[in-house]
């Protein structure tokens, strides 16, 4: 049967990952002997050996398909948060995540000559997440009753060069180091999640139960409350753009579109933080929960100030855990910073409550962010053309 069709035959099956499939570029390939699932920038791509699509059952091949989603779904391209550069620790690792998503498939509609990584038979008990599994596979390996058996969890070739375990997928094209872009990968993974969610919930499908959490959980994080690269674009110009350089990792022999270059925003912003005493912590949540939404499209340096600078720092992901300031409000010291280094800063975003006069020299590529409980009256912002937006207060 011809790919696509069986694409649709598992999207009218099961509407929520066939969302997700659907958004996938199907590419044929001779470069892999299965199948794999890359990211090339925002995209997720389906590459499939033809010859082992069609040695398949069409049940078989839903499977097959349901295991490369929940990849996907499960987060694998973004949750490990430490490098290495070991093809060992790397497909180890791969085997954890194989050993969560195949969990959640119907092994009896495998076909025979297809093999793969199941919890039961090593004993373990199923849907205990990849992490979990990842301790066992090291627990698995360190008991000398196994020294001396095949590892299955380690590449081993046969006498042809062929993996004697034939697994369902490749996932070479992974992250095998540590990622600046995890953040970014994560909220992309995020807005795919809960488009499928509401396509599903349009369509009055069910929402797999292995997903109510997650979608649970995405819906409960900040929503961008301004449209921050039309807000850079509008600014910034060209200089809001992507320049390419090359990653650590070696370039993709075996997908010539998949992850061997590494995308950088050229923009740098610089971000103020009110940490007057009348911000209170709720709002400083609220600061750090839109800065999380802003990281995929700048890297910035954050100013916390009351009425002086009292600390400052390039953004890696994770707020402070202590927070300077508690005194008077003064916007003066941020502002001069950005007009004194405007070869430095691009644009400056400034989180605060509004409980100060704005400064006549506010430059015109200023946005203020005002807090739920803040002074919402705009036109007061809008010193020289700067401006503004207003965090809506919850329900």
């Amino acid at each position: 049967m011809d790919f696509e069709k069986v694409c649709m035959m598992f999207a009218m099956q099961e509407p929520f990952y066939g969302v997700i499939l659907s958004s996938m570029e199907k590419i044929p390939t001779d470069k892999i002997d299965t199948f794999a699932v890359a990211r090339s920038g925002n995209v997720f791509k389906l590459y499939y050996n033809k010859d082992f699509y069609e040695s398949l059952s069409v049940d078989c091949v839903l499977q097959v398909l349901r295991h490369e989603v929940l990849h996907i779904a499960f987060n694998h391209f973004s949750i490990w948060d430490y490098e290495t550069t070991d093809p060992n620790e790397h497909y180890r690792r791969n085997c954890a995540e194989d050993l969560e998503v195949n969990c959640y498939l119907d092994r009896s509609k495998m076909d025979p000559h297809v093999k793969g990584l199941f919890p039961k038979d090593y004993g373990w008990d199923e849907k205990l997440g990849t992490r979990k599994y990842y301790e066992l596979i090291r627990d698995w390996e360190k008991d000398p009753q196994n020294q001396n058996a095949q590892n299955p969890f380690q590449p081993c070739n046969g006498g042809q060069g062929k993996v004697v375990i034939l697994r369902f997928d490749e996932h070479a094209q992974w992250p095998k180091e540590g990622d600046n872009d995890m953040a970014q990968i994560q909220q992309i993974i995020d807005e795919l999640l809960d488009f499928a969610a509401e396509e599903c919930e349009k369509s009055r499908g069910t929402i797999p139960g292995e997903m109510v959490g997650k979608i649970e959980a995405i819906r409960k994080k900040p929503k961008p409350v301004a449209d921050w690269k039309r807000y850079f674009r509008r600014y910034l110009g060209n200089e809001f753009s992507e320049f390419i350089r090359k990653s650590k990792k070696r370039e993709s022999r075996r997908f010539p579109d998949a992850a061997g270059n590494r995308h950088r925003r050229k923009s740098h912003i610089l971000v103020g933080i009110d940490t007057s005493g009348s911000v209170s912590m709720p709002e400083l949540q609220e600061f750090f929960g839109q800065i999380r939404t802003l990281t995929q499209h700048s890297d910035f340096h954050v100013v916390e100030c009351d009425a002086r600078v009292q600390h400052e720092y390039d953004y890696n992901g994770r707020p402070n855990l202590i927070l300077h300031g508690g005194g008077g409000t003064d916007f003066q010291p941020v502002i001069d910073i950005y007009n004194q280094n405007r070869r430095i800063y691009d644009a400056l975003v400034y989180f605060t409550d509004g409980g100060a006069p704005i400064p006549n020299d506010t430059p015109k590529d200023c946005l203020w962010v005002i807090s739920s409980k803040g002074d919402h009256n705009k036109d007061r912002y809008k010193v020289n053309g700067a401006s503004v937006v207003c965090i809506p207060a919850k329900q």
